[in-house]
């Protein structure tokens, strides 16, 4: 998704929301990683388990800082589908997340 998200949305600049948990941990870093390796930023900002309702923090963080994109490493189990309802207004630009989000267009804009 990595490659997607860089080659083809030309997204150079990520911003990642990312669990404490390692799997969704693991799976954020290595999508940074990837973007990296590419040429492109990515900057991270961790989520403790009280923060999982409010995400506008974020989102306000991923505007502020020129994301030009942003990854979740969450699934729909971890409210990985909230913060991109609750992105209105604030930022709008693709929201990126493993397949397990259960959202049905995931990869695209709202």
């Amino acid at each position: 998704m990595a490659d997607f998200a860089y080659d083809t949305l030309k997204i150079t600049k990520n911003h990642d929301l990312v669990g404490q948990r390692d799997l969704r941990k693991g799976v954020a870093d290595n999508f940074s990683k990837r973007v990296v390796a590419k040429g492109g930023t990515s900057s991270s900002f961790g989520l403790r388990h009280q923060d999982h309702s409010d995400f506008k923090p974020f989102l306000q963080r991923a505007k502020d800082g020129g994301a030009g994109g942003i990854y979740a490493g969450a699934t729909s189990g971890h409210q990985g589908c909230q913060p991109r309802a609750q992105s209105k207004g604030i930022i709008d630009v693709p929201y990126m997340a493993p397949m397990a989000s259960a959202t049905p267009v995931h990869q695209g804009r709202r």
